[in-house]
């Protein structure tokens, strides 16, 4: 189901999406790279809206290839993107699809023997398939073996035309060895094919940490403003997510706060409700430990965040600061912050962020 755009939204909650600072994002991972990009705009690039920042990235910033998990996704930026732009679908699709995929310049990856097969019966005389090459270097997820016979291949799939040969970083992030022997493996597999076909390894991980050798990188989470780097990067974020109080309560001590009572007021307390929750992604495990920012003064969640409600203590700000935006994204606390309280990561807060919290977009 789409979403309607209104010129005002029909609750106070709301996403900005600085443009501005995407930008500059890409001209960071483009510095870094020493090479041309793919931009990395799956998952409705990570929550923020693949058609908006990937015109916006094409118009403004010459990107010309991006990168999606799925053939709707790449069918919606098809929409929006010139046909100079090429888009790669990373993960599987159906076969019967692969015609769309034509019609639509769209290239494919191909990872193993079945999906090579049933990808080339649905191809005629008359088409020859755009493709990127999966090779897996040990994150044991998607990938022809190191033992793949590039020769072999091309004879059995003529209808086949490589654009690149990929791999992907398992732990760019965390573990230098481990990543060192998935580089030295990507590398001894390009040279045992001895073609010359363009090269892509790294993500936001491996070009912040790493120096890059290959055609492409592939920048995702950095080019939204977060990364887990060895050194500074000087990144901006992206999303910002505000909202307002829409009723004050006065309690007493010894009062229960919402679902189950998990919070009981340890003083006289004045609280705010927030019209956002689990629905729209604000994490449910975040009742009673997380924290808003109102004019920089922060509040804390009480009791258990609802399905579309959250309650926070105001009692320490000035009555005049209650029309104030809420700022559950923003200059003082970010995805990063959020995903530590909730023990997983950055990806999963922005992408987790629903539909029905309108975005808009600024900073052209």
């Amino acid at each position: 189901m789409s979403i309607v755009a209104r010129n005002k939204p029909s609750r106070p909650t709301k996403i900005i999406i600085n443009l501005k600072n995407y930008g500059h994002n890409i001209e960071i991972a483009k510095q870094l790279s020493k090479s041309d990009i793919i931009l990395v705009v799956k998952a409705n690039a990570y929550g923020h809206g693949a058609k908006e920042l990937a015109a916006y990235a094409f118009n403004n910033h010459n990107i010309r290839y991006f990168a999606v998990a799925t053939l709707d996704e790449a069918l919606e930026l098809r929409e929006v993107l010139d046909h100079k732009a090429e888009i790669i679908v990373l993960g599987y699709v159906e076969p019967y699809l692969v015609k769309d995929a034509l019609q639509k310049s769209i290239m494919l990856t191909v990872y193993n023997e079945e999906i090579a097969r049933m990808y080339d019966e649905q191809l005629d005389g008359k088409n020859s398939l755009k493709i990127v090459l999966k090779i897996d270097t040990g994150m044991n997820r998607l990938g022809f073996k190191q033992f793949f016979d590039l020769n072999s291949f091309l004879k059995k799939y003529n209808k086949f035309h490589i654009f690149a040969i990929m791999s992907h970083l398992s732990s760019a992030d965390s573990d230098r060895e481990f990543t060192d022997c998935q580089i030295n493996m990507f590398n001894n597999i390009i040279k045992h094919m001895g073609a010359s076909y363009y090269t892509t390894l790294f993500n936001s991980a491996g070009i912040c940490n790493y120096k890059n050798h290959y055609t492409f990188t592939r920048p995702g989470i950095m080019t939204y403003g977060y990364v887990n780097a060895q050194k500074h990067v000087d990144l901006k974020r992206v999303m910002y997510l505000y909202t307002n109080i829409i009723h004050i309560n006065r309690v007493e001590k010894g009062d229960k706060i919402g679902y189950n009572g998990t919070f009981i007021a340890y003083n006289d307390m004045t609280l705010g409700v927030l019209p956002i929750g689990y629905a729209d992604g604000f994490r449910r495990n975040l009742s009673n430990i997380g924290y808003v920012y109102i004019n920089g003064i922060q509040c804390n969640i009480v009791g258990n965040i609802c399905m579309d409600m959250t309650v926070i203590d105001i009692t320490s700000v000035p009555e005049n600061y209650f029309g104030y935006n809420v700022e559950i994204i923003g200059d003082h606390i970010g995805a990063d912050m959020l995903a530590k309280m909730c023990n997983t990561i950055p990806y999963e807060i922005l992408t987790n962020f629903s539909l029905r919290i309108q975005r808009y977009y600024e900073g052209f």
